[in-house]
């Protein structure tokens, strides 16, 4: 919602909305002239020309309610987005269960690094940008899609991207086949556009959505499988990681990235494919790629004190804390500290025995209380069931039921070249900046 805000607000539109609390992102929307109000405000409704919601607002929410009530237009968040792009000749979406951000965010660069300035949004702050969303001059619209609800069917892209599908959403989606009808749905508007579709080869779900696609209109990445575009020799390194990108089975060129993992390869990939497609210049994919610092809470360094390394990740699915850890512990020497907030009591229930077995890459794991993103909780489903299936798995295992106590837990046992990492989509980011503050305060006060 924020960054459909930040665009309407850059076209002019007067915007108003509420939230529960004030925020850094309430503060610099209502720096750039939106009207905020804090708790609900029928008043807001009363004087819009449009209302739009997001699927997190339930249809007990009474602003919601009232909405219903009124003889105006209310739009789902996707529906609105699908509009803004509609005004577009390039519209690029990018989908899949894994590194929608990312991609995203890396196909922005490409395309700026281009001399291009396009419109784009992203699920978190851009690194070294400062912004998730603005307003370009170009037929540029860049962003990644929400399939959580099934509105990123509400997208009419002309160049559609799959990072990867996996059986996440099941609350939503119910069953696979609905789940892969819902992709294949995605990419055939780009296909039927006419446009192009980019997806993972590696990733058998991608391959079976493609299959109806004219192979005129498919371009694959892979690792492990012959493709358009196949990432070899992938070498992590403790600046990042690197590969030889071979295009059509010859070498295209050394790909350097300054972000870790091969999730980011894949990434990475995705982003060279449409920027070909695109007519990108070489050097100038290159470039834009070697720029790419990553964004918010994507293994983003928070602080090193005294070579006591911590960062924070978004991670919360178990592919995602795999993954991001094998790279943490391939890229970074020292022993490695997971503290992982689980996210909603509906996803720990649905991958409880898959969480359990995604740890085994850190050396030690802090499991704290259930973000419930507005769920009610889950007999089973609770964080001390997360930390006994870890036990069992043998895994040194620490769990509170509140984060606050995590920092001076932490504090009596961290030493220098530890390598701390908070994991969830919640807030548990807000403890690794207070570990920061808490490890920094001795030093100040030499």
């Amino acid at each position: 919602m924020r960054g459909l805000a930040i665009i309407l607000l850059q076209e002019g539109h007067t915007v108003s909305g509420s939230d529960i609390a004030e925020s850094e992102h309430t503060k610099l929307l209502k720096e750039m002239g939106a009207i905020i109000k804090l708790g609900h405000d029928h008043n807001l409704l009363e004087q819009a020309g449009k209302i739009v919601y997001s699927s997190a607002i339930r249809d007990e929410n009474p602003e919601l309610k009232l909405a219903k009530s009124l003889d105006k237009p209310i739009l789902r968040r996707a529906e609105l987005l699908g509009q803004l792009m509609d005004k577009y000749k390039k519209r690029i979406a990018i989908a899949g269960t894994h590194g929608k951000t990312t991609t995203t965010a890396m196909i922005c660069n490409c395309v700026e690094a281009a001399g291009i300035a396009p419109t784009y949004m992203t699920g978190a702050q851009r690194c070294g940008v400062g912004k998730s969303a603005e307003k370009g001059t170009s037929d540029y619209f860049i962003t990644e899609s929400d399939e959580s609800d099934g509105t990123f069917l509400m997208l009419r892209p002309n160049i559609a991207v799959v990072t990867n599908i996996e059986e996440e959403h099941m609350n939503y989606f119910t069953n696979k086949e609905n789940l892969l009808s819902h992709f294949s749905q995605f990419i055939e508007k780009a296909a039927d556009a006419p446009g192009m579709i980019v997806v993972n080869k590696d990733d058998e779900n991608c391959v079976s959505i493609s299959e109806k696609i004219s192979p005129k209109k498919v371009m694959f990445f892979s690792i492990r499988e012959i493709s358009d575009l196949q990432a070899r020799d992938v070498t992590h390194h403790s600046r990042g990681i690197s590969f030889n990108a071979y295009y059509k089975g010859q070498l295209w060129e050394k790909v350097q990235l300054q972000v870790y993992g091969i999730h980011n390869v894949y990434n990475a990939l995705a982003t060279i494919c449409v920027s070909i497609h695109e007519g990108f210049e070489k050097k100038t994919i290159l470039a834009g790629l070697k720029k790419y610092s990553g964004t918010a809470r994507r293994f983003q360094k928070v602080g090193n004190v005294n070579n006591i390394q911590v960062y924070d990740d978004y991670a919360h699915h178990p592919t995602e804390i795999h993954l991001t850890l094998q790279s943490c512990k391939k890229s970074l020497k020292g022993r490695l500290i997971a503290i992982f907030q689980p996210h909603r009591y509906s996803r720990t229930k649905n991958f409880l025995t898959a969480f359990s077995q995604s740890f085994e890459a850190a050396d030690r794991v802090i499991i704290t209380d259930v973000y419930a993103a507005g769920e009610d909780p889950i007999p089973g489903a609770e964080s001390k069931n997360l930390a006994e299936l870890l036990k069992q798995e043998g895994k040194e295992v620490t769990h509170f039921a509140d984060k606050f106590h995590v920092t001076q837990h932490l504090l009596n046992q961290l030493k220098p070249g530890d390598i701390v990492i908070t994991m969830g989509a919640g807030d548990i980011y807000k403890t690794g900046l207070e570990l920061v503050k808490a490890l920094e305060a001795p030093v100040k006060a030499k």
